[in-house]
């Protein structure tokens, strides 16, 4: 087998890098420093394994088109070729999701190792071979580009590890819905469902979204279904619909989520939690895609991509008994699961930046304490919690920069506040602020987060015998921000509504 390897990189250094470990696994290699130099390269030979610079990868082909390198070397070389973008971490012009989502097999770091080419172009060799004895390409040349038209995606971020590992299967289940829903004469099939796994607030409503988007339902509605919320006497009406006169109180006929979502997608979320007398009538509808509305002779055929998602260990579950294993294979046709935070806590900092810029129009910066203690953190609410507390440690923010002492508040009233707490912090989200929730004494969480940091600077100012600079030191702020919160407070004293009675209180993060 001739290996023709295609080294696009801007970087002389990095050129020879990459060219010394291809030379030494026996790949023929050339070499294109710029968009112009590959795109006259591109169709010298039939490339094995692209290299590609990420900032290149997204400058246009020609100064008046919309194509990029990337997508010109997708539509040129077809999905055989191996594509992988190398990039400085956090500073390049494309994530790892988006630069595998369209197209690219890997992302790698750089810079770049040697080793680790070496032997990453083996695992190429050994994926052409394997592909050779398959006989796949002539099936998978079939996959068209989504248009221009196509609605943007919501964003996956991270660069560890752990994501991009889901970034790949994420786009390998894409691929393989567009081939599976086509017959052989192009008539639509019925769709493969999909199962995604992961605790909670990992994303798994965003993952169905992005599938949605991508798959051939994007022009239909996206329906998403807590299945913990669907009663015993109702579940049947809600998901499948129902005709006047079907129960006490049907008084005009409704038409069932399913049908709703026809020519779209279906996200059933909590699965698990679903009624177990709608379970049989659900396995029928994914089997034959036929739906009657209670009260009805009549059956109707819908075109639904059905989307299952759990928290709970399906494996366990089924086994148990707990969960029907032949629904759970119906719906499992592809699976997915997302890591929790903790597996790839390195995403962190990128995760609570990309909240910061998509709430707040003002610049939020993360100071390098508090993104240390988020590190630290260890996120059993996983992204949706980083988000609340992202979100809300920014609300307070006084200077647009959040500091330890800012975050600490959310943190601790997580670690030691009640379950109702905890449940309704989720509220800033939807609420789009922290006075989402109203605890029994009537205050908004954000009064009381605020009169909790208060309360934290002006135990620390005593402990340090009112020294502003030990006290900013020992918050880690800086003395701008401590003259701002000290001047608040003597505001509120002064209006009477400052009262708070210093307690002994533990500030995570801070150091003595």
């Amino acid at each position: 087998m001739n290996l023709y390897a295609l080294v696009i990189e801007p970087d002389p250094e990095e050129r020879s890098v990459l060219r010394n470990a291809l030379h030494r696994q026996q790949w023929k290699v050339c070499e294109a420093a710029s968009v112009a130099e590959a795109s006259r390269i591109i169709g010298s030979y039939l490339w094995n394994l692209i290299l590609c610079d990420a900032d290149i990868s997204t400058q246009r082909v020609a100064p008046s088109g919309d194509q990029t390198l990337l997508s010109e070397l997708k539509r040129r070389l077809g999905p055989k070729v191996h594509i992988v973008i190398t990039a400085a971490p956090q500073v390049s012009s494309i994530t790892p999701f988006e630069a595998i989502i369209n197209g690219a097999s890997d992302y790698i770091s750089k810079p770049c190792q040697e080793d680790r080419i070496e032997q990453y172009s083996r695992k190429v060799v050994e994926r052409l071979r394997a592909a050779e004895r398959e006989a796949k390409e002539a099936l998978l040349a079939k996959r068209q580009r989504p248009s221009s038209s196509t609605p943007p995606l919501p964003e996956l971020v991270g660069e560890s590890e752990a994501i991009i590992r889901v970034f790949k299967e994420l786009a390998q289940i894409v691929n393989n819905i567009y081939l599976d829903s086509l017959c052989e004469g192009g008539a639509p099939a019925r769709l493969p469902s999909i199962f995604i796994t992961g605790e909670t607030g990992t994303g798994k409503e965003l993952v169905a979204q992005i599938i949605h988007q991508r798959s051939s339902q994007s022009k239909g509605q996206f329906v998403p279904v807590n299945c913990s919320n669907l009663t015993p006497e109702l579940a049947e009406s809600e998901l499948f619909g129902h005709e006047p006169g079907a129960f006490t109180g049907a008084s005009r006929k409704r038409q069932g989520l399913w049908e709703e979502a026809s020519g779209g997608t279906l996200f059933l979320d909590e699965i698990t939690e679903a009624p177990p007398s709608v379970l049989p009538k659900l396995l029928r509808v994914l089997q034959d895609g036929m739906v009657k509305r209670l009260g009805s002779n009549r059956w109707r055929r819908t075109n639904v991509q059905v989307i299952a998602a759990s928290n709970r260990d399906m494996q366990e579950e089924v086994r148990e008994g707990r969960f029907r294993r032949d629904l759970y294979h119906r719906l499992s046709l592809h699976r997915l699961h997302l890591p929790p935070l903790r597996e790839r806590i390195e995403d962190v900092p990128l995760i609570a930046e990309h909240f910061a810029r998509r709430y707040f129009r003002r610049d939020i910066r993360f100071a390098q304490d508090a993104l240390d203690m988020l590190m630290s953190y260890p996120f059993p609410g996983n992204v949706r919690e980083l988000e609340n507390i992202v979100c809300g440690a920014a609300r307070i923010s006084t200077d647009g920069v959040v500091y330890a002492v800012d975050l600490s508040a959310y943190i601790e009233l997580v670690r030691g506040g009640n379950s109702t707490d905890m449940n309704r912090l989720d509220a800033l989200q939807s609420a789009g602020a922290a006075t989402a929730y109203v605890p029994s004494n009537g205050e908004g969480l954000e009064e009381r987060v605020h009169r909790y940091r208060l309360q934290v600077v002006k135990e620390t100012l005593a402990k340090c015998n009112g020294n502003v600079t030990q006290t900013a030191r020992t918050l880690k702020i800086s003395r701008p921000s401590l003259y701002k919160i000290l001047r608040e407070i003597e505001q509120k004293s002064a209006s009477g509504y400052e009262q708070i009675r210093p307690t002994s209180t533990r500030l995570i993060g801070a150091s003595a």
